[in-house]
């Protein structure tokens, strides 16, 4: 019942079920689905995970900051959530709570963090939809963006739906504390499991921990940095 009433869009688009769900109102600007079931399985992992006096990075926040402002609701924690989108970053900024410790800032990936910045957890809900399966306008009708650009910044994740999942898996290394987590949530639906896992043997990080949802495709990959040989 629980799977069927989440595939509904007037729940995923709902205030008050935002709200029930992860504990604040969205103020979003002409957005109709607020949260996807990735989210869900997300919002488990951080509780899990995120601790007191935690660094914390989102990368993609999305136009509304959902889990940076839910996990700032939850957690004393140092977050900074960035998004590739100006009008995101900004729509997100409305959404914090008084003297909150989000920065959102507009970035590509790593590109606006400081290079000697070192975060405890770093995690993500990236685009992973296939370039080929997106429909612009059926797309933008569904989540309500008045951009195309928006469409594609939330949901394109390329030509197989990992180019953004490789970049971050790759990049992140540089900022990650060594005993630190990298959490990736996306849908199995959408991406082939080896691509996964090529990118990872291919990095320097090995998987840990996999959470996965009872309900629906979607899962969490936790992410460790590997030991350097001369440790």
């Amino acid at each position: 019942m629980k799977s069927y009433l989440f595939k509904k869009r007037w729940v995923r688009r709902s205030r008050l079920i935002c709200y029930l769900l992860f504990g604040f109102y969205p103020y979003p600007i002409n957005r109709k689905t607020l949260w996807d079931s990735t989210s869900l399985v997300l919002k488990e992992a951080i509780l899990k995970w995120i601790n007191k006096n935690m660094v914390v990075l989102e990368i993609g926040t999305g136009d509304i900051g959902l889990l940076s402002n839910y996990i700032d609701r939850k957690r004393d924690v140092d977050i900074t959530a960035i998004d590739i989108c100006i009008e995101f970053v900004e729509n997100a900024k409305k959404n914090k709570k008084n003297e909150s410790k989000i920065k959102f800032i507009s970035s590509d990936l790593f590109s606006k963090i400081e290079k000697n910045k070192k975060f405890d957890i770093i995690f993500s809900n990236p685009p992973y939809v296939k370039t080929s399966m997106i429909n612009p306008d059926d797309h933008i009708h569904y989540h309500g963006f008045k951009k195309k650009e928006m469409l594609f910044y939330a949901s394109d994740g390329g030509e197989f739906g990992t180019s953004l999942i490789s970049r971050i898996i790759n990049e992140s290394s540089l900022f990650l504390n060594q005993n630190g987590s990298l959490l990736i949530g996306y849908n199995q639906n959408h991406i082939d499991e080896k691509l996964i896992k090529e990118i990872i043997d291919h990095s320097k990080f090995y998987l840990f921990e996999t959470l996965c949802s009872h309900r629906t495709t979607c899962k969490v990959i936790i992410l460790k940095l590997k030991k350097e040989k001369n440790e």
